[in-house]
């Protein structure tokens, strides 16, 4: 999905709107479903005309029977009678459901915000977005009401998958402004947003990352319960919060959120401030103010997981663009999009890729870039196997220093409420095959077993403190887990990626 200004936009008959208005400044919204190969359109349909935004709100959801949900801010986008949001006084907003062969609007809402969407594992819809207009939360939620002070603060709801019930709605927010960029959910249906917030007396719940008196304007992530009724933790991350951050506060605006099975959480941004929070060897290539900002951050809210700066020296301009991240192939990356607002020199490319150089100084420019979430001397050896959640990674909460006290690997969509050991030693020169299952560590150099446990959600993380006779040494880690009735055959094991670990 996206927005053009073009009459002659492909539309084959049958579609459900083939014309647009062109006598305005604005655009039209246009969606597209293509072939897997993407070779030809399955359909291609108008919706809705005249945005005005200059960074409108869209998103899309392909379904396995093939219809397609969208949401997104639009004027002259048609409603249906009967919908979740129909009494809204919000028409500038859609959530959306198109028939496979794009013919038949299922259902058209607008739900009380520029709207970011996910699914639950039912199929209902979650909906998030800065929610300016009051009447909205139900009585059961966390918040019912805006907090009251500001234009709007974030808003989210759950929505039942035909369109037609609101059946969980809240605000978040204190006594002024607070946006909401980005939703996720885990595979237990927790429910994460992530925004900025400007209020002191917004929630801090259940978190060590929680308001200062210096900070302006910082990031928060929240996680809720999938009735939208108990707020589990807020984690706040502005300039002062952590390590070797300086000494500048200065607001972080979260533009982006995703998570994985697990409830790992990424956002993605940009941050005012002179000085960018960091974790030990994430990629901060330098310090720049008004730059992006990239953060993970663990399904308990407890631990920063990586924090870095993704900026591009030379930036003029206030706003870095990255927008809409997606979880990639495996939970260490994330792909990261937006566009980018200032003059640039250089941007970072990798030689080879699609266009690897600017147009002119870079100042309008799309772009698209994978994220490892490796710090610095941590690389991946080679794949693991999967749980019912998928993949299993096993990462590093920061560079190997010899002492340094927050140093963990973590696990992530492991099998859940399961127990294993954490095998380190050499890397095998090629790796063995057992019973399916691919083991990287020389079993004839192993040190002693860590034991290790996940949650329910399939997240699990060890501390381990770093002796400093391994300094300048390198070793190989692969966590094996055993299967869950939930997530069996129960009681053998599964083994996670190896990664192998460079102690400075």
């Amino acid at each position: 999905m996206g927005f053009t200004q073009s009459a002659n936009w492909p539309t084959p008959p049958g579609a459900f709107d083939i014309s647009v208005d062109t006598t305005g400044p604005g655009y039209a919204v246009a969606v597209v479903r293509l072939l897997a190969d993407g070779s030809a359109p399955i359909f291609s349909t108008f919706f809705g005309n005249q945005v005005f935004d200059g960074f409108p709100v869209v998103s899309t959801i392909a379904k396995d029977d093939g219809t397609v949900l969208l949401c997104g801010d639009s004027g002259g986008v048609p409603y249906t009678a009967g919908s979740a949001f129909e009494d809204s006084s919000f028409q500038g907003s859609f959530l959306a459901k198109f028939s496979a062969d794009g013919s038949d609007l299922l259902f058209s809402t607008p739900p009380p915000c520029k709207p970011f969407m996910t699914e639950l594992s039912d199929g209902s819809i979650v909906v998030a977005g800065d929610g300016g207009y009051s009447g909205w939360g139900l009585p059961s939620s966390y918040q019912d009401s805006a907090g009251g002070g500001g234009a709007f603060d974030a808003w989210v709801g759950v929505v039942s998958a035909d369109g037609r019930d609101l059946l969980a709605a809240t605000y978040l927010g204190g006594l002024e402004d607070e946006s909401c960029r980005g939703v996720g959910v885990d595979a237990l249906d927790n429910i994460y947003i992530a925004g900025t917030a400007v209020s002191d007396t917004f929630p801090s719940v259940g978190s060590p990352f929680a308001w200062e008196d210096d900070e302006m304007a910082p990031g928060y992530v929240a996680r809720f319960d999938r009735g939208l009724s108990e707020l589990h933790w807020t984690v706040l991350l502005g300039t002062e919060l952590l390590p070797n951050s300086g000494s500048t506060g200065g607001q972080t605006s979260w533009q982006g959120l995703s998570s994985d099975r697990s409830g790992v959480v990424t956002v993605v941004g940009w941050g005012g401030a002179n000085l960018p929070y960091f974790t030990a060897g994430a990629h901060t290539p330098s310090i720049q103010t008004n730059s992006g900002r990239v953060a993970r951050i663990a399904p308990d809210g407890s631990r920063l997981l990586y924090a870095g700066s993704a900026e591009w020296p030379g930036k003029t301009q206030s706003f870095s663009g990255i927008r809409q991240p997606a979880i990639g192939r495996s939970p260490r990356t994330s792909l990261l999009s937006g566009s980018i607002l200032g003059t640039l020199d250089p941007f970072h490319t990798s030689p080879g890729t699609f266009k690897d150089t600017c147009t002119g100084d870079c100042s309008i420019e799309a772009y698209l870039s994978q994220w490892s979430f490796f710090h610095e001397g941590v690389e991946l050896i080679g794949d693991g196997g999967e749980s019912c959640l998928g993949l299993i990674s096993l990462n590093t909460t920061r560079r190997a220093d010899v002492n340094a006290a927050d140093f963990a690997f973590y696990l992530s969509q492991a099998p859940p409420s399961s127990v294993g050991v954490l095998l380190l030693g050499a890397a095998l020169p090629l790796p063995l095959a057992i019973e399916g299952q691919t083991l990287w560590i020389d079993a004839g150099t192993l040190l002693p077993l860590q034991l290790l446990t996940t949650m329910e959600s399939g997240y699990g993380a060890l501390d381990l403190g770093i002796p400093a006779a391994a300094a300048g040494k390198t070793f190989a880690a692969q966590a094996a887990v055993l299967r869950t009735d939930a997530c069996g055959p129960a009681g053998t094991l599964v083994l996670s990626e190896a990664i192998s670990v460079s102690v400075p």
